[in-house]
């Protein structure tokens, strides 16, 4: 969600909104491969809603953000509808592949940190769910799937 960060990605946004996605929950289950800590996954559940941020993005810097997401061996894109402003749109997000997931794990300090940075369109009370979020210390390296 963090704009800074699509930027050191080299992914420059054309703009920025405020999604809504309904019968889904935010869940920290998509394991690291580089150590013992959770990333961001969104999985159906039906009656739950995820804020998040949409960025219209070009398809040259879509490729760009598949590198950093480790699509498609960890991530996998998937087509959704989200409500934004009222209305309904199609948008691409990043779903976790089933062999990456696990419960139990947290993500780190610095993970939330972009979430929490970039947290800025969201409901007061989204926001204060993102920083209740039990994490870990170890560092988070830039493309650490």
């Amino acid at each position: 969600m963090s704009v800074s960060r699509m930027i050191e990605r080299g992914v420059t946004p054309l703009s920025r909104s405020h999604g809504i996605l309904n019968d889904y929950v935010l869940k920290f289950n998509k394991r690291s491969s580089k150590g013992d800590w959770s990333f961001a996954n969104i999985e159906k559940s039906e009656g739950d809603t995820v804020e998040g941020v949409i960025f219209e993005i070009s398809e040259s810097h879509l490729e760009k953000l598949d590198k950093f997401e480790g699509a498609p061996l960890h991530y996998r894109r998937e087509k959704i509808n989200v409500i934004s402003d009222g209305k309904k749109i199609e948008c691409i997000t990043y779903i976790a592949q089933d062999d990456y997931i696990i419960e139990g794990l947290n993500p780190t300090n610095d993970y939330m940190g972009f979430l929490i940075e970039g947290s800025s369109l969201l409901s007061p009370d989204y926001q204060k769910m993102l920083k209740s979020i039990i994490t870990k210390n170890p560092p988070y390296k830039s493309g650490g799937f």
